[in-house]
């Protein structure tokens, strides 16, 4: 592990549209880092502006997600 016991682990991340669909990359996240045993600390929503060109330009999730866990000592 390159974090040791009772340190913390820091994934900046947000969901995303794909074929319509939101795709719950947090939910994912959460349940891989609950998984592994990681204690969950926080998880914080921030507000963020999302790039407006493209193809799908008016299929943004909006926000991102700071997800805090700690490895267990």
């Amino acid at each position: 592990c390159l974090v040791k016991p009772g340190g913390l682990i820091i994934v900046n991340l947000g969901n995303f549209i794909r074929k319509g669909v939101e795709v719950d990359v947090v939910g994912w996240w959460l349940g891989m880092m609950y998984g592994e045993g990681l204690l969950i600390r926080a998880v914080d929503r921030i507000p963020a502006a999302k790039l407006r060109v493209g193809a799908n330009r008016d299929l943004r999730v909006e926000g991102e997600y700071n997800i805090v866990a700690q490895v267990r000592a």
